[in-house]
């Protein structure tokens, strides 16, 4: 059994953000039935996939240095998954949009 309390945002976000910070540090089994048993937006993955991209680089930015998990980030949003991640992302938020 998983239980996850978020005290750090209380209602801020996306659920599918703490969904993913959970799941990042199970393996096997636990893994598996934390997906089978937590309900998430595949629409709000990606998005929270894209979005965690660039906060990351807002948090990065306003370090005296660069962190190190931060190193990549400039070569993550000039690739083409990006890009990809990117139209996605905006196909989504335009459905949504629609009446």
């Amino acid at each position: 059994m998983v239980t996850l309390f978020d005290f750090d945002h209380s209602g801020k976000g996306f659920l599918e953000s703490d969904y993913m910070n959970a799941a990042s540090g199970l393996k096997g089994e636990a893994l598996e039935c934390f997906k089978e048993n937590t309900p998430v937006d595949s629409e709000r993955l990606v998005l929270n996939e894209f979005l965690a991209i660039l906060y990351a680089l807002i948090v990065a930015s306003g370090r005296d240095e660069i962190p190190g998990w931060a190193k990549g980030l400039p070569e993550t949003i000039i690739s083409a998954d990006f890009t990809e991640l990117m139209e996605k992302a905006i196909s989504i938020l335009e459905k949504r949009r629609e009446p």
